[in-house]
């Protein structure tokens, strides 16, 4: 009797682990209309701009006389070729679909919607992004204000254990002429 009660208390359970709703088309665009204006659509354009970025900063400094319409133009084509890449089937943006169906039901994602097309829920877009900027700021401060603790910290650590620290080998000396 108590298996069968369990049995039967595990699959009247078993809709609470279960999937959250069915991919609909509609639940499909609501994904979508979510992701758009929460600017997650505009990832290959955020790629792209860093990898441009990263990779101006260092050429500048050594072929200042690289005009600046190749970086924008660089810019644009990396842009093209990263939505493509991250649209592709089986890619980014189809992964990214698959996990908000998989943690969301179109209801919610209906709430979801509703709140960032309000007031408040459009400042909460503009201002949480400026607030993850900040905190990725003062980390890097931080991470670079304990560099030298860090350091010596590992270097205590390898002499407690007794070993030798990683780096160039000593030269040996050169004989005398």
């Amino acid at each position: 009797m108590l298996t069968r009660t369990l049995a039967v208390s595990l699959l009247l359970a078993m809709p609470l682990f279960a999937h959250a709703d069915e991919l609909t088309s509609s639940k499909k665009a609501d994904i979508l209309k979510l992701m758009e204006i929460t600017g997650n659509d505009n990832i290959p354009a955020q790629i792209a701009g860093a990898i441009t970025q990263n990779m101006a900063n260092g050429l500048k400094q050594a072929r200042p006389e690289i005009p600046q319409r190749f970086y924008i133009n660089l810019d644009k084509d990396l842009t093209a070729f990263f939505k493509e890449k991250v649209n592709a089937p089986g890619s980014l943006m189809e992964k990214t679909v698959a996990s908000y169906n998989k943690y969301f039901t179109q209801a919610e994602l209906k709430e979801i919607l509703a709140f960032y097309q309000s007031p408040t829920g459009k400042k909460s877009i503009t201002n949480l992004s400026l607030i993850v900027n900040e905190g990725m700021m003062e980390a890097r401060k931080l991470a670079q204000s304990l560099g030298p603790d860090i350091e010596q910290r590992i270097k205590a650590a390898f002499k407690k254990e007794g070993i030798a620290l990683p780096g160039p080998a000593p030269s040996a000396p050169t004989p005398a002429k």
